[in-house]
């Protein structure tokens, strides 16, 4: 499903200008005003109380913390997760509430495609890390 919200073209853009920036395809939400900070701290104690039966409350938590991998898929938006992978988005990364995306597929998927998407990043970032860990390990 692709999201008319979204210009591919203009989030691919961002993406291939900011490549010398360390990990921005990677960046967390962060809110900067005392009024979002509360709001979406209170938001996440609510729903990690199991207090969530609010839309506010369902739609607010997941921000605190969260990539933009996240919330592509809180949205549904699977040309955008793709795009967001390709750019080396880190599918294990955990939001404010501690949910990596593997558990936002769960809860609002089903994404054949993003799955398969998911497993082959993970793998490619398991592999450079290892790669980087053998090449700056004492011998």
């Amino acid at each position: 499903m692709n999201n008319p919200d979204v210009d591919l073209r203009v989030v691919n853009r961002i993406l291939e200008e900011s490549e010398e920036e360390d990990n921005v395809v990677n960046f967390r939400v962060t809110p900067s005003s005392l009024k979002w900070k509360l709001a979406l701290n209170t938001f996440s104690t609510l729903y990690s109380m199991g207090l969530n039966t609010s839309a506010f409350v369902e739609y607010f938590a997941p921000f605190l913390g969260a990539t933009a991998l996240h919330l592509a898929l809180l949205r549904g938006d699977v040309d955008l997760i793709e795009l967001l992978l390709d750019h080396g988005a880190d599918p294990r990364i955990k939001d404010g509430l501690g949910r990596c995306s593997f558990e936002y597929l769960k809860i609002y998927g089903p994404f054949p495609k993003v799955n398969g998407l998911m497993n082959r990043a993970t793998m490619t970032l398991i592999k450079k890390e290892s790669t980087i860990a053998s090449m700056t390990s004492p011998r």
